[in-house]
């Protein structure tokens, strides 16, 4: 979360929650989705679940798939990724987001994810380096400094004072980064959520994730909108 700047949204919800239980994994639902069991031992009761997941874990996790939610799920691919994080001098000025038109460049773009409310005195700044799909499944298995260079020499190559500046690096390998989708995605999972939804009654499970509606932050959102107000309207006292 640091990483990626994402500590200070995921705090601001949890915030809001009288119940939080973190870092315990999930073995499985239980076919009603009243309760999940624990890898670890033991289960928790619950009145209803929300797989917030991948596809191919709501899959593992979805209790008695039917053919149509197995057939959507299935479907739904995930692109690697890798990303390096470079700590600058924060004295060298970045634009938020930059993008790069060539198709060769093994660099899709660049964000300053440096923290706002970084501690007085910092004199670093956090960039990270967004790689091309097909760069990250050819060099994914390199040495970090294979991948670091390329992407490195991409990022300066406009100012070379740039990559002077770097203070260190670190590689992230992102496995299972957005999903991709092949034609008549959106068609299975409308069959899905329908699928879903006639089986709530008995089967009080619900699917949250971007593979619902689009690969990106934005799809995420809605995604989880959607959820929280379909199980809000369920429990809602008549």
């Amino acid at each position: 979360d640091k990483v990626f700047g994402l500590g200070p949204f995921f705090r601001a919800l949890t915030e809001q929650l009288d119940t939080l239980r973190t870092e315990a994994s999930v073995r499985s639902v239980r076919p009603d989705g009243r309760a999940v069991e624990l890898a670890s031992g033991g289960s928790i009761e619950c009145d209803a679940v929300l797989l917030a997941v991948p596809a191919y874990a709501a899959l593992e996790l979805l209790p008695e798939p039917t053919p149509a939610e197995e057939l959507a799920l299935k479907g739904i691919r995930y692109r690697q990724r890798l990303n390096v994080v470079a700590a600058l001098k924060r004295d060298k000025p970045l634009r938020t987001v930059l993008t790069s038109p060539r198709l060769e460049s093994p660099l899709a773009g660049v964000s300053d994810i440096t923290p706002e409310n970084a501690p007085a005195g910092n004199e670093l700044r956090l960039v990270m380096l967004l790689s091309r799909p097909d760069f990250a499944r050819e060099l994914w298995h390199d040495r970090d400094v294979t991948m670091c260079n390329p992407l490195l020499n991409r990022f300066a190559s406009a100012r070379s004072e740039l990559r002077k500046s770097v203070r260190s690096l670190a590689v992230h390998r992102l496995d299972a980064e957005s999903p991709t989708y092949d034609v008549g995605h959106f068609r299975a999972i409308a069959r899905l959520t329908r699928s879903l939804d006639q089986r709530f009654q008995r089967r009080r499970v619900r699917l949250c994730g971007d593979y619902l509606i689009s690969p990106d932050l934005e799809g995420c959102a809605i995604a989880a909108t959607r959820a929280a107000e379909s199980l809000g309207q369920f429990f809602a006292p008549v």
